[in-house]
């Protein structure tokens, strides 16, 4: 049985989801180091190692592009952060919020991080001066894997997603899937057949459900498992 394995993917979290596919494991039982991001004409690369019994997790974070140093320098933050469960904050729900923000205040004197509860996630709005730099799709797709990675780790109990947002990012990504949706639902229409869309996690599933609920001419199903889940959209014949 391999114990570890490099993958790579259109993105992050596609790169991890087939390192877990080929290890046939879950999130919260690897460890995973981010080799490369994906760019213009490059795929994102992982390497991803199975915990063992005895050994402690290490989340790491390992970005080989020289021309994003800030980047590299705010996950090697995260990577070396240690704190216990006792020193997160009462006002936190979650164990990474406060995690974050120790992280983020090495980097940068001034950043917080706001947290809010919202359907099935739990928002960490990164606000404050500089933080604007850390708005980059790459860098907050690996702290999202990062982070559900920790909060899985230590807050089993814990089901909903974690998402980062910088700036407009979470209002940029909802109009994306609105559009995707959008494009998707109306090619289902024009060409009388079942539409299948990308996986995506429970939250952004739950946007695109409750924004197609004004499209009654189709039907939107969710099908696979997690972290492989997917939408169909297909014509309403009623």
């Amino acid at each position: 049985m391999k114990k570890e394995v490099e993958a790579v993917g259109k993105n992050v979290q596609e790169a991890v989801n087939n390192a877990l596919e080929e290890l046939g494991t879950t999130i919260e039982k690897v460890n995973v180091d981010i080799i490369t991001q994906s760019g213009m004409f490059k795929k994102a690369k992982v390497r991803v190692k199975l915990i063992e019994d005895d050994e402690e997790i290490i989340d790491s974070i390992i970005i080989d592009n020289k021309d994003n140093n800030e980047d590299k320098t705010i996950n090697e933050d995260l990577e070396n952060k240690v704190i216990t469960d006792s020193q997160v904050k009462t006002d936190y729900q979650t164990y990474v919020a406060k995690f974050l923000k120790d992280a983020l205040a090495d980097y940068r004197q001034g950043i917080d991080v706001l947290e809010r509860e919202q359907n099935k996630v739990f928002v960490l709005k990164i606000v404050g001066d500089g933080s604007e730099k850390l708005g980059k799709t790459e860098v907050i797709n690996a702290l999202q894997t990062l982070l559900n990675a920790i909060e899985k780790r230590h807050n089993s109990n814990n089901e909903k997603r974690i998402i980062v947002n910088v700036g407009d990012y979470e209002q940029r990504r909802q109009e994306q899937l609105y559009n995707e949706a959008t494009k998707c639902a109306d090619q289902a229409i024009g060409e009388g057949r079942t539409i299948r869309m990308q996986p995506m996690n429970s939250y952004e599933r739950h946007l695109i459900h409750d924004f197609l609920q004004d499209r009654p001419e189709v039907i939107a199903e969710s099908f696979g498992v997690e972290p492989y889940r997917y939408i169909t959209i297909r014509p309403n014949d009623k």
